[in-house]
């Protein structure tokens, strides 16, 4: 086919002079497109989920046991969906038993399309197992979730956050023992999704021998093993630290203090090793919570780390500034568009929530599809704890700790609004309702002039 040149373009002014120079330059036309004939499979496909659709759920269930008699091509498209639907039905009639059955027939009639979407299937039977305290069920389906985590590494960390925040300690090490050696090599796990879960693994593996071990030592021969199975970089330092404190051998940690800057330091960046030792600060106050929350409040090991590791995040990014009210410019263009410096707290609010920035930050962690459901959880969960735990260190006063409870408190009736009509694990409504029974003792004097909206 020749080129149009641009000068025949340019001459072309008008419809008629294109068409003359197209002929000029014998042009050949692009022939038309070949009808596409329509894949018979998808009218099956159709016709198969219109009648699953105008059933009940008794009919549903029917089709679904009759569709693992027919090519295996069919339950590949449509098994799960279809299982999803039957799932809603029989959560709020409280039938899962009845889940189970299913998921045992499509195990045992299709195994090899069943191996292909075990991550979704095998998740929905952990949480059922959960929600019916069958623990030996739930340890033995962690297994089998773990031989799959290359298939869907973002389903199998969802599932850790689950059983974190269960308290399933004892479950998610050997699943990490399992899940690991597929995992450190795969090319289809993000290498960031490795990291955490490497990191995840080392953090278990400490708790459960803090928890465990009759007396604990850094230098344990068989825990220095246990965590060498992670990484060859293991550093002694780091685990030495965390375990003085676990341990209740380390001296408090000094607060970190974000009004103590005079007008020279505002005007200039801090240097790195004043932001290092800071955030030494925040750390080791975290780990003391989270020994704390154990030994104190009864709070398992698993989910003190789900909350510890948030609200580390939540304090860092506000700090940053990175949880002012967003803007469409800050959305659109947010390396163009000027952060927003957020407004000094007092002082002994430097260690507490606020509800505006917290509601945002756990909108963000929560997710589009409520992936970070669990986190948000162990986060609210624990918050009542982490003020008990500041008027311990004597860091908040007794009219400071009610005043946040209360702000804060509004966060939470929102949450067991949204939470309460949540079929799927009903401990999440629970364990909120439960966290925030306890009210902090308020001072007479104070009770009537505790500040509502003022943080």
């Amino acid at each position: 086919m020749t080129a149009i040149d641009l000068q025949a373009y340019r001459q072309a002014e008008s419809g008629a002079e294109w068409e003359s120079a197209l002929k000029d330059r014998q042009i050949d036309t692009v022939p038309p497109a070949s009808k596409v004939e329509p894949d018979p499979r998808n009218e099956i496909l159709d016709d198969c989920w219109d009648q699953f659709k105008a059933a009940e759920l008794e009919g549903r269930t029917e089709r679904f046991i009759q569709m693992l008699d027919q090519p295996s091509w069919i339950a590949e498209e449509l098994a799960v969906e279809m299982l999803d639907t039957i799932r809603g039905e029989l959560l709020q009639r409280d039938e899962r038993p009845r889940f189970a059955i299913l998921i045992g027939a499509f195990h045992e009639r299709l195994p090899e399309v069943y191996a292909q979407k075990a991550p979704y299937l095998v998740s929905w039977l952990v949480e059922d197992a959960l929600a019916e305290r069958r623990w030996d069920d739930v340890a033995a389906l962690g297994k089998e979730m773990a031989a799959a985590v290359e298939q869907n590494a973002d389903m199998f960390g969802l599932v850790l956050d689950q059983l974190a925040y269960h308290g399933q300690l004892a479950t998610l090490v050997e699943m990490l023992r399992i899940a690991w050696p597929l995992a450190k090599g795969s090319h289809n796990i993000l290498p960031w999704g490795i990291d955490d879960l490497q990191s995840k693994a080392i953090w278990f593996e400490t708790l459960h021998y803090c928890e465990h071990a009759s007396s604990p030592r850094p230098d344990d021969p068989q825990l220095r093993q246990r965590l060498e199975f992670y990484t060859d970089s293991l550093r002694p330092e780091w685990l030495a630290e965390v375990m003085e404190i676990l341990t209740g051998e380390g001296a408090g940690s000094a607060p970190p203090n974000d009004t103590d800057r005079t007008q020279t330091e505002e005007a200039s960046p801090r240097p790195p090793k004043h932001r290092e030792k800071k955030r030494r600060r925040w750390y080791r106050l975290s780990l003391e919570f989270l020994r704390y929350a154990f030994r104190e409040e009864g709070v398992p090991y698993a989910k003190g780390e789900l909350a510890r590791v948030r609200f580390l995040e939540y304090f860092k990014k506000r700090k940053n500034g990175d949880l002012q009210r967003d803007s469409i410019f800050s959305i659109l263009a947010p390396r163009r568009t000027k952060k927003e410096k957020p407004r000094p707290l007092p002082k002994h609010l430097v260690l507490c929530p606020d509800r505006s920035t917290l509601d945002r930050y756990l909108g963000r962690l929560a997710g589009m599809f409520g992936q970070g459901h669990y986190e948000v959880a162990a986060v609210m969960d624990l918050l009542p704890a982490w003020l008990r735990f500041l008027r311990r260190r004597e860091l908040i006063d007794a009219e400071q700790h009610a005043a946040v409870f209360k702000q804060l408190a509004r966060l939470k009736a929102e949450l067991l609004a949204a939470w309460r009509t949540r079929l799927d694990d009903p401990a999440v409504y629970e364990g909120l309702l439960r966290a925030w029974q306890q009210p902090p003792d308020i001072p007479a004097a104070s009770a009537a002039n505790a500040p509502g909206d003022a943080l």
